[in-house]
């Protein structure tokens, strides 16, 4: 059973995300792009109900990059591995379909994610 200590964290930590996307959000009203804040908040949304089942993975199973995170995020712009080194980087971990889940909502920056590469938010066909 988590610590109350652990739930509180994971608390706050929901709080502040809610907060930074309600003011992103109002950002984009700000501007006039109305449509735009409230794709973002469902989006929002969408991440946060995929992060939880990649922690509760994650408390159980080790993903294969935890130790070893630079071959999945380390790489120079232009140089970003193909879709099959991502592919064989993940392979065989434990997590891969819930951290697939996770960043298809979340729509991370950067790094291989799922046996995917992601650039911008996107994934990546190289």
């Amino acid at each position: 059973m988590p610590s109350r200590q652990g739930d509180t964290r994971k608390e706050r930590q929901v709080l502040q995300a809610r907060q930074r996307a309600a003011e992103k959000a109002d950002k984009l009203i700000r501007d006039g792009k109305d449509e735009n804040a409230l794709k973002y908040l469902l989006l929002t949304k969408r991440a946060e109900r995929a992060v939880d089942p990649l922690q509760k993975k994650l408390a159980d199973n080790k993903a294969l990059c935890e130790d070893n995170p630079g071959p999945y995020i380390d790489y120079a712009e232009g140089q970003e591995p193909s879709a099959d080194e991502a592919y064989r980087l993940c392979r065989g971990c434990p997590v891969l379909l819930e951290c697939a889940r996770f960043a298809i909502a979340y729509a991370p920056p950067v790094g291989v994610w799922g046996g995917e590469v992601y650039i911008d938010g996107k994934t990546q066909d190289k």
